[in-house]
């Protein structure tokens, strides 16, 4: 019985840059127990969706692990959505929609906020080099993973007793 009363069990919103969310928006959930957590999300693209070829669905899935401090530090693996791209392709007229998937390595902090609300906030890398760079302008820079979620716990958080 004390296994389960220590397992907390939370769902959370956010955006971002795929990790975590599933997309540049999200919605997930997270288990914890003691300091590891498991957590799921469905994401979605929020640009427009013109008519394309390629991947036809704007959600996608998150998948991954944390390691929590007891200061609320964190340090995460996800596997899921790390990058989306809409571009032409020679000689074809309708934009071609491409996902990639792979890993995202992240470190964090998750910090209670009110009663059972938190929010977290992580930054990282992917596993994938071209994911991780941002090119504007034909001038490619360094673009780490980011992102603020905002979420509940349900299992109440105890109160000391008064002395």
């Amino acid at each position: 019985m004390s296994t389960f009363s220590q397992i907390t069990p939370s769902v959370y919103t956010g955006i971002g840059m795929g990790t975590n969310l599933g997309g540049a928006v999200g919605i997930g959930t997270e288990v914890r127990y003691k300091f590891i957590s498991a957590n799921c999300a469905i994401g979605s693209w929020v640009k427009e969706f013109p008519p394309h070829t390629g991947a036809k669905s704007r959600f996608d899935y998150d998948l991954g692990l944390k390691l929590y401090s007891k200061y609320g530090l964190f340090l995460g693996v996800n596997y899921g959505l790390i990058d989306e791209a809409l571009y032409t392709k020679d000689g074809q007229d309708l934009l071609h929609f491409e996902k990639t998937r792979g890993f995202s390595f992240t470190l964090g902090y998750r910090h209670n906020i009110f009663n059972n609300i938190f929010g977290l906030a992580y930054v990282g890398l992917t596993s994938d080099k071209r994911a991780n760079t941002f090119s504007l302008l034909n001038n490619k820079s360094f673009i780490p993973r980011l992102g603020i979620i905002f979420g509940y716990d349900f299992k109440k958080k105890e109160k000391p007793a008064d002395l």
